[in-house]
């Protein structure tokens, strides 16, 4: 399930340097293998990297001057490693493109994928000053003398409100496209700070005084909580937990699927691959690319007669030629080695393919089993409103009828076995304490019944 993570910090002095290291695995952080992708952006020519442009930062900008805003972004780890580094540079490009800013991203076991974004505030202005002169006062009258400007918008208090707008907008059109769960920015302590901000009696406070005053109250606030509130919002993040993770293991197989059909066209054409090679991409040129363009050419002129009739004389001859082509080659022991080898390789990569396909149908199975009726039920609302995913959705319910019935069984069997429990034990106690009474008395009377006999043959006798 995709997380919306948006922290700022602001980096001063020699903190700047560390956390550009730490950022870029330099220095004492080489050894550490998470970094997936690095790249500095904008950066004056004067400088000859990020490390020498924060360096030159520390040396010329004012005393406890801001060298660098740190944004820390989580990224969806249900995204490819390229799409999320177009995400975050789509999004640093609308954001920060008049500033020098340099993307990392990290990806921990390959299990939280996340961007490091450093910003310098001053906004570039195409005037070429000497490198030191960058980090200096901003001159207004003459703006050649002086440094860059600082752009007012990073130090407004209402910029974090807006940037996290903003990541929350980017995220969410790339997550719909891909049917994924939307974000929101807007969560609790983002509401309260918004709050703590707009009061009047605050208006003079720092943004990291308002942080700590919203932090503060919503602790206080969050003792009163009720129960019912907490558990809905546990299950809206369950639901969309499943919600996600079942569309990650649809869509995966669905690639699976395209990817495993590509495998099998290769398998049933192993004789043109071979000789291709072999052949040092002769076939393809001579033969291959052209059959292709006379197709396309006989697609193009379908209402021409005459002509279609020249380009399927044409066709036929290549077709021809590219059949005695291959059959000078087919049986070489050379472009044989070759079939074979191209044959166990793909057939590794397609059961490769296959059981990972078989795991994604087992995973989705697993995911309704183990979520309850009503989870399940409002997942499966919420799918049947987006497009292409009619095959999870009949999966899902047939997954559900299944659970339905076994569940139905298990009640069943369940009631059965405690009625039949119960009788045993109703009987159990009708039997062993009463008869053991009438027993006990069936057989006294018994005795003086025999005892009555005895004495009237005696009185007889």
């Amino acid at each position: 399930m995709a997380i919306f993570r948006l922290e700022i910090k602001s980096k001063k002095g020699n903190i700047a340097m560390a956390h550009y290291q730490y950022v870029n695995r330099d220095g004492r952080y080489k050894n550490k293998e998470d970094l997936e992708y690095k790249k500095e952006f904008n950066m004056p020519k004067e400088f000859e990297n990020g490390k020498d442009f924060i360096k030159t930062g520390i040396e010329n900008e004012q005393k406890d001057g801001i060298i660098a805003y740190s944004f820390t972004v989580t990224l969806p780890k249900e995204f490819s490693q390229k799409e999320n580094e177009k995400l975050i540079e789509n999004f640093c490009k609308k954001e920060f493109s008049e500033h020098v800013y340099m993307i990392a991203i990290h990806n921990p076991n390959g299990l939280n994928p996340h961007a490091h974004v450093l910003v310098n505030e001053r906004k570039l202005d195409n005037i070429e000053r000497p490198k030191e002169q960058f980090f200096k006062r901003y001159r207004p009258k003459n703006p050649e003398k002086g440094g860059a400007k600082k752009a007012e918008r990073i130090n407004s208090k209402f910029f974090y409100k807006q940037i996290r707008k903003s990541w929350e907008e980017s995220l969410n059109e790339k997550l719909e496209e891909k049917g994924y769960t939307k974000v929101r920015s807007e969560n609790k302590y983002f509401l309260k700070l918004e709050e703590v901000t707009s009061r009047e009696e605050n208006k003079e406070l720092s943004q990291d005084e308002l942080k700590k005053i919203a932090k503060e109250e919503l602790k206080a606030e969050r003792g009163f909580r009720n129960r019912k509130e907490i558990n809905k919002e546990l299950f809206e993040i369950k639901k969309s937990e499943i919600k996600d993770r079942l569309v990650s293991n649809h869509l995966r197989s669905k690639e699976l699927k395209k990817e495993i059909w590509l495998i099998n066209y290769k398998l049933k054409s192993l004789d043109e691959m071979a000789v291709n090679i072999y052949t040092k991409g002769n076939l393809q040129k001579n033969y291959s690319n052209k059959i292709k363009g006379i197709r396309k050419e006989i697609y193009q002129n379908k209402s021409n007669k005459n002509e279609l009739k020249k380009l399927e004389n044409k066709l036929q001859k290549v077709i021809n030629n590219k059949e005695e082509f291959l059959k000078k080659y087919r049986t070489d022991e050379n472009v044989l080695k070759l079939k074979k080898e191209l044959k166990s390789k793909y057939e590794i990569e397609k059961n490769k393919k296959l059981a990972e396909q078989r795991a994604c149908h087992a995973e989705i199975k697993s995911i309704i089993k183990k979520s309850s009726l009503k989870e399940m039920q409002e997942v499966m609302r919420e799918l049947k409103s987006q497009k292409g995913l009619s095959e999870l959705i009949k999966t899902g319910e047939q997954e559900l009828k299944k659970n339905e019935i076994e569940n139905k069984k298990v009640r069943g069997k369940i009631s059965k076995a405690s009625k039949e429990i119960s009788e045993k034990i109703g009987k159990l106690k009708g039997i062993i304490k009463p008869k053991k009474e009438n027993k006990d008395v069936s057989f006294n009377i018994n005795l003086r019944k025999i005892k009555e006999e005895e004495k009237g043959e005696e009185m007889e006798r």
